[in-house]
């Protein structure tokens, strides 16, 4: 149903129907908005954090550290996903994949990645526990190459992908009295932003990109 709706069917659907499901469930049973509690929002502001008391992962929330974890990310992302480029679009003109799996791939390895990487989060202590949450940087980095062909290009979406994980989390985690995922929430603005830079029917930026 969300598909048919017109800008609506341009964010990443089932990471939007995660979040109004988590959305739904604090309407019902924490008497909520999306945003929160509205005690803690008057307290410390709809985006602040208390000195990063109230954030979702406070250690990596700083933006020096966002800048730095979601250019590495973008980066890694890109480079993967360049070369699985590489090597499956020779592929997908013999038709021996199909076109789709040849962006798909790419696009999606350095996210796999990125839940492997929340073992340490769940698992490890003190410092082996500060690992960083990169859905968000990754598919943002590894698209923002295929879109552009640049490494350049994947770092700097990769860093946007840092900061807008980190916004979602400020606008619908920090304050809520569920879970809401901020990489769920990261992704569905994310692929809304990146279809209205580079569709066809929208800016179509994608040549000014390639550099």
């Amino acid at each position: 149903m969300l598909g048919r709706v017109p800008l609506i069917r341009e964010f990443d659907l089932l990471a939007l129907s995660i979040c109004i499901n988590i959305w739904l469930a604090r309407l019902l049973f924490q008497k909520e908005m999306p945003w929160g509690n509205m005690d803690s929002i008057r307290q410390h502001g709809w985006l602040g954090t208390d000195g990063y008391a109230i954030s979702w992962v406070g250690w990596m929330s700083p933006p020096s550290r966002l800048l730095a974890i979601g250019a590495g990310m973008g980066l890694l992302s890109g480079g993967v996903a360049m070369g699985f480029r590489e090597y499956l679009a020779p592929l997908a003109a013999q038709g021996m994949v199909s076109e789709s799996a040849a962006f798909v791939a790419p696009l999606i390895f350095c996210w796999g990645f990125s839940a492997v990487m929340l073992t340490m989060l769940n698992f490890g202590q003190a410092t082996i526990q500060k690992a960083p949450v990169t859905h968000c940087m990754a598919i943002m980095g590894a698209w923002g190459y295929l879109q552009s062909g640049s490494l350049v290009v994947a770092m700097v979406f990769g860093i946007g992908g840092a900061f807008i994980e980190e916004l979602t989390a400020r606008m619908f985690y920090n304050h809520g009295s569920n879970h809401l995922d901020p990489p769920a929430a990261g992704i569905a603005l994310s692929t809304f932003v990146m279809n209205i830079l580079f569709k066809p029917e929208f800016l179509n930026l994608g040549g000014f990109f390639n550099f």
